[in-house]
């Protein structure tokens, strides 16, 4: 993933005057009268001062070439995007003191709001406003109080992933010789702090794999653990740091903190034949993660078939191995529970790899391979690929991928035995994933388990629906830079992610979601909230009464009119 921001307080506006009637070019130019325009002016949020030498980027991310135009404001604070191309952009603004933001984001670095810009608009009076970062200093030190130098502060803060909350890393640095950090151009907002350890440069202690030598310790051994600002070893008592606008937090200091860690000690076994298996590389992940910090499963490569990981405190983990066979990148996993003493004899068996062989159908739909296509009117999928994605996201390596050949089948060639969400990648517009079957049986969930060689079914439909409308926020103006989201209204059917939705509303408050799987569907929408939130059903039930529901039906073009859940409710529903 990449990372993800969620703020609790608006660190950010945008405004957007109403656009004056287009203006015709003067020079008669027919292709320049489809060109756009957008001006306007950055000014700070915490004295309204014009700020003069910001970069301003204007990107396309949906066009082709992915168009992308700069300018610099003047000093008024004034920027001009002449002859631009029509589309969706968003707009960002950088400069010294108020690091990266968009337009219209209303949480650190969001997702800001979208500028809309068709032929021969002029989009004037764009009001950019933009806040001023925070600091974060302070010092680490040991038990006896001396100073730890090369020790990773990482800054977090509250979010989601996947649909579940978690711990999100914003920044991180390294304390210098004198163990001094000091953390510049943060969003203001709510963050935790956390100290690490670096183990010699060979990765986090967590995930330190050895050839196991000697006897295993009568005793458990000492090791330094994330220690959370001021000092708790558990995310859930740290400490939370409020940061406004412009300031320094200093004083942010961590002693580091010992606990009793442990060893695990074990072999790679192939399961196919019972044999040792060489040259694996092991790691270890939390299974109830906390923070995306303790979801990193690095990890190192094992000379023999036996390996040992050390200074593993105590609690239930995923040890996993990951191998190549004939070419191929396999895992397996061993769920492992860690109490009061060292683990040994721990096994790690490397599953049979199975060939997945299947076909895709669709009314008459073609499938062409290398870009040709007998019939040009027809409906086809060019150069289509299949994935299969670990449903439990424990995967290592490259995913299973099938190439469609042009009758429609497909093999995929020594997949792990796990459950997996299936996606064609290809298709044409309008058409969606109707049904997966393996073993002749309908994975209504989306899911399937694979558990030995079996067939896959995949049915192909045309007439996806579509949803689209207007945000309002209290006070029934638009509501630029909300998020619409749109999930599944059956709960059995909430792992599939394939029928969540986002869009984010432009500047009119306007939005549209497309390709949208028939079904039936509730819909909200927010200001200042994760995308991914929306997939936990926790999060969602306070506002549930505020949801429209849609039945959608093939091809269905649906219009809606919402008004948006302010940001204090989302606040308190975070809280």
């Amino acid at each position: 993933m990449l990372f993800c921001l969620l703020l609790f307080a608006v660190c950010l506006n945008g405004q957007v005057v109403p656009a004056p009637p287009t203006i015709p070019n003067p020079s008669g130019d027919n292709q320049h009268n489809r060109l756009a325009k957008v001006e306007g002016s950055v000014v700070s949020t915490a004295s309204g001062i014009p700020l003069s030498k910001v970069v301003l980027t204007l990107s396309n991310a949906g066009s082709p070439q992915g168009a992308k135009y700069t300018a610099i404001s003047d000093m008024e604070g004034v920027f001009l995007f002449k002859d631009v191309q029509p589309g969706k952009y968003s707009l960002e603004a950088k400069k010294r003191g108020f690091g990266r933001q968009r337009f219209g984001a209303k949480r650190g670095y969001g997702h800001g709001t979208p500028l809309t810009l068709g032929d021969g608009d002029s989009l004037e009076g764009v009001l950019f406003r933009v806040t001023p970062t925070c600091i974060i200093s302070g010092k680490v030190t040991d038990e006896a109080g001396e100073p730890m130098d090369r020790v990773s502060m990482v800054v977090l803060q509250r979010g989601y992933s996947q649909g579940k909350r978690l711990l999100e890393v914003v920044r991180g640095v390294l304390t210098n010789d004198l163990g001094e950090f000091r953390i510049a151009e943060m969003p203001p907002g709510s963050y935790y702090v956390v100290a690490r350890r670096l183990d010699s440069g060979r990765g986090w202690r967590l995930a330190a794999a050895d050839t196991p030598s000697g006897q295993v310790p009568d005793t458990p051994e000492e090791g330094y653990w994330d220690t959370y600002f001021p000092n708790a070893l558990d995310p859930s008592e740290a400490t939370k740091l409020v940061v406004a606008p412009g300031s320094e937090l200093h004083g942010v200091n961590i002693q580091l903190r010992k606990t009793c860690v442990f060893r695990v000690r074990g072999e790679v076994v192939d399961d196919a034949n019972g044999q040792p298996v060489t040259g694996a590389k092991v790691s270890l992940m939390i299974a109830a993660p906390k923070s995306l910090l303790s979801m990193a499963s690095i990890g190192s490569r094992i000379e023999g078939s036996r390996f040992e990981v050390r200074g593993v405190p105590a609690g239930t983990y995923y040890l996993m191995a990951q191998v190549t066979r004939n070419g191929q990148i396999l895992y397996a996993r061993q769920p492992i529970h860690i109490g009061s003493w060292h683990l040994t004899d721990v096994v790690i068996r490397v599953p049979r790899a199975v060939d997945v062989v299947g076909k895709v159908s669709g009314q008459n739909l073609e499938i062409s391979t290398n870009g040709d296509a007998s019939q040009e009117d027809a409906p086809r999928i060019n150069d289509g690929r299949i994935s299969l994605y670990p449903a439990k996201g424990f995967g290592h390596g490259p995913l299973p991928r099938a190439l469609l050949q042009a009758d429609g089948s497909f093999v995929f060639h020594d997949v792990v035995p796990d459950k997996y969400w299936v996606h064609v990648l290809g298709t044409p517009p309008g058409w969606y994933l109707k049904s997966v079957k393996t073993g002749g049986q309908e994975r209504p969930d989306g899911i399937v388990e694979i558990a030995g060689a079996t067939t896959m079914e995949i049915t192909l439909a045309v007439g996806a629906a579509s949803v689209s409308g207007s945000v309002m926020d209290g006070d029934d103006n638009p509501a630029p830079g909300a998020v619409v989201t749109l999930y599944p209204d059956n709960t059995s059917k909430e792992g599939r992610i394939d029928l969540f939705r986002t869009a984010i509303t432009d500047q009119a408050g306007q939005f549209e979601l497309g390709s949208v799987i028939p079904g039936s569907y509730r819909i909200l929408a927010w200001q200042g909230i994760e995308s991914d939130a929306v997939q936990d059903s926790e999060f969602r039930r306070p506002f549930e009464s505020k949801a429209n529901s849609l039945t959608l039906k093939e091809n269905e073009r649906e219009t809606v009119a919402l008004q948006a859940i302010s940001i204090d409710d989302v606040a308190k529903a975070l809280q």
